[in-house]
């Protein structure tokens, strides 16, 4: 897969740019990521998908067009959509459904960061040690990684506790997402962590967003600790599992 390179009309760029998740829309739009284009000429509509199952829908399609886009979703084993509400009930009625989430923005100009004895944060500057954290097989190509985004890491000696990355980025916005080792949850690093991912953005001049299931407690509570704010609802919506 590469990188999304069709000319998308302005007025499905215009809604494109009011859809939620703003960071993973942008990424793919700008092409800091590895993603496809469906229709591959879009006019009336356009589906942007990454690598894996998140995909972004703009523009009106009619009867037709709509179990072309179903049957396209039905070749991956999975998809989680993003579109404006106003598709929400045919596409529910073909068998989707929803799946609820929050997005938070962080609006804070700054972060304290206190580091406890003994830690040390680390950025991942390269393959061998991004390897160490368990997000790094699923950010899709390294090389657009390392040019366009980042990792840290809070170690102890050389050991990785947590680590936190820009998931994706585009048009100065950035998700991001994080991984703790279970044997060292429930003891600050994610939240350590985090916030030395939202000082590299501000740093960088973009605005840090999370997002996660809205009965995702764990997560939740980290982003809410770290400072940010809530910015809105909204749903995903899936294929039901056969």
């Amino acid at each position: 897969m590469n990188t999304v390179a069709v000319s998308i009309p302005p007025h499905l760029l215009e809604e494109l740019y009011c859809l939620p998740n703003q960071a993973g829309v942008c990424s793919l739009i700008n092409q800091t990521c590895l993603g496809e284009a469906f229709p591959n000429e879009p006019s009336k509509f356009i589906l942007l998908k990454t690598t894996d199952a998140y995909c972004y829908l703009a523009g009106e399609l009619d009867d037709g067009e709509l179990m072309s886009l179903l049957q396209y979703f039905k070749t991956f084993p999975k998809i989680l959509l993003v579109c404006d509400e106003r598709h929400h009930t045919r596409l529910l009625s073909h068998g989707m459904k929803p799946i609820p989430r929050i997005q938070l923005f962080y609006k804070n100009p700054s972060i304290n960061i206190t580091m406890p004895p003994g830690l040390t944060f680390h950025k991942i500057i390269d393959a061998d040690f991004g390897r160490q954290c368990p997000w790094f097989e699923v950010v899709g190509s390294h090389e657009l990684f390392f040019q366009h985004r980042f990792g840290i890491a809070v170690c102890e000696e050389e050991v990785v506790l947590s680590a936190a990355y820009a998931a994706c980025v585009g048009n100065n916005h950035c998700e991001i997402a994080i991984a703790t080792h279970p044997k060292h949850q429930n003891k600050g690093t994610a939240t350590l962590v985090v916030k030395a991912v939202i000082q590299e953005c501000l740093e960088r001049g973009w605005v840090p967003e999370w997002s996660c299931d809205y009965n995702n407690a764990a997560s939740l509570r980290v982003a809410l600790k770290t400072g940010f704010t809530l910015q809105r609802y909204y749903s995903f919506l899936t294929l039901e599992e056969k």
